[in-house]
This record gives C-alpha cells, sequence and structure tokens, in this order.
C-alpha cells in the first residue's frame, strides 16, 4: 500500500530513528533551505545515512563524489539546514536547460530524520516544481532502502523491477 503522508513511511525506518523523529517532530525546529555549496559538502561527508551508503556504493561512488557530482550536475541544489549543520542535500540535473528530461537527487545525513516530516514536505514542493520544469523525471535508488522507496512513491514515482539498483520515474503522460 502506497504511503499518503510523511508519517506512513516513517514506518520503513528503524524504531529507533522513529522513535527521534516523532519527538524532535514535536518540537518542530526550524529547517531552512539554501543553494548547495561546497561547503555542506564538506560538512555532510561522513554522515550521510547508512541507506544513502549502501546505495551509493552498490553504484560505485563515494559519499563525496556524489555530493559534489550532484552539486555539479544540478541545475539547482538546496541544502537543509537546522541549527547551522547542513542535514540533506537535494538538487535536479539535466542534459540542458531545454532537456525535457530532469534528474532529481537527494542524499541525506543521520541528521535529517529528526526533522524527517518537516524534510518531505519541503520535498514534495521542490518535487511539484521539478515536474513543471520537465515533462518527465528519472532517476535511480536501491530498492533494498526502504525509507527512500516509500519516499518516492509518496512523491509520486513509480519505482521498476529488480532487487538492487531500480529506476524510479514520473511522467506528465502517465506510465511509460
Amino acid at each position: 500500500m502506497p504511503a499518503t503522508s510523511p508519517a506512513d513511511w516513517l514506518s520503513a525506518f528503524p524504531e529507533g530513528e522513529r522513535e527521534a523523529a516523532r519527538v524532535t517532530h514535536a518540537r518542530m525546529r526550524t529547517i531552512e533551505f539554501v543553494p548547495a555549496t561546497q561547503a555542506h559538502i564538506d560538512a555532510m561527508v561522513g554522515h550521510l545515512r547508512a541507506g544513502d551508503v549502501d546505495e551509493l556504493g552498490a553504484i560505485g561512488l563515494t559519499d563525496r563524489q556524489a555530493l559534489e557530482l550532484g552539486l555539479a550536475r544540478s541545475i539547482e541544489a538546496w541544502t537543509a539546514v537546522s541549527a547551522g549543520v547542513p542535514m540533506g542535500m537535494y538538487g535536479i540535473g539535466a542534459d540542458s536547460i531545454l532537456a525535457d528530461e530532469g534528474n532529481p537527487w537527494l542524499l541525506t545525513t543521520c541528521w535529517t530524520v529528526p526533522h524527517w516530516i518537516v524534510f518531505a514536505k519541503a520535498l514534495r514542493e521542490a518535487t511539484d516544481r521539478y515536474k513543471r520544469m520537465f515533462p518527465r523525471l528519472t532517476g535511480i535508488t536501491d530498492a533494498r532502502y526502504k525509507p527512500a522507496i516509500r519516499l518516492l512513491t509518496w512523491l509520486g514515482f513509480t519505482i521498476g523491477p529488480g532487487d538492487c539498483i531500480v529506476p524510479f520515474t514520473w511522467s506528465r503522460w502517465g506510465a511509460q
């Protein structure tokens, strides 16, 4: 059953992370979304969530390589910051601004979990903007990374078949 709210897909997190997210969400700490920078990358390296690290390992990238590649190839890239700490970075890349296909990406740190519901709502707004920018969005994720699969489903993506690295897609024209 697809997740219908950020709280629904929190159930895919390990219990300890789920509880931390619930407790902190009750306090509603402030998150600021700022243009991504190399300094954010430097602060995030070594702190990505285990699922992100496993996903990157499956495609042959380190955390630094993936963050730098994401930033370099993006039309726009944002960092979620709370209390001065970069918690996650996301963006949209494309072969050109005139391309009809965008490639959204997201990498999160262990510090994202307590802010996950607020972060997810911001991702939905960004994804909606990307859907207006491009008629088709595509990317890849690790099928074993259940929180990512549930988030992508909640954001409106279709997840392709497979056991490891799988495609995710959205199209203005429906399934393709």
